[in-house]
């Protein structure tokens, strides 16, 4: 499956994107998950906010971590899973993050819209 890279600047320090990156108080994503669930000793749990049913929640697992310099999430729902990976790279004014999603659909349909959105 195609892999898509975005890359983004913030004229902030690596520690002060990093936590507003990974800290869930911070967390605004329109369009996107309502209710964020943190279990203590577990993955996080997204509930979508157009209340979707129980078996299209996305778990979100991390994988490994060197803050604030890198992270990994693994995510898997009904229709998709893969890896998404993020990195900060200090720059004269600031930190550039550059986010890698590799992904793969797991029904004919989603491997379909994955190729268009993914394939870019």
């Amino acid at each position: 499956m195609p892999k898509q890279t975005i890359e983004a600047f913030f004229p902030r320090t690596p520690e002060q994107v990093w936590r507003a990156v990974t800290d869930p108080i911070y967390w605004d994503w329109p369009n996107g998950p309502g209710t964020v669930h943190e279990p203590r000793d577990g993955p996080i749990i997204v509930t979508e906010d157009w209340g979707l049913t129980e078996e299209m929640l996305t778990v979100f697992r991390v994988a490994a971590f060197a803050p604030p310099r890198w992270y990994a999430v693994e995510l898997d729902n009904r229709e998709t899973a893969g890896r998404c990976e993020v990195y900060f790279f200090r720059e004269r004014r600031g930190t550039r993050v550059e986010f890698t999603a590799d992904l793969y659909g797991k029904t004919a349909r989603q491997k379909l819209l994955l190729r268009f959105r993914l394939g870019r």
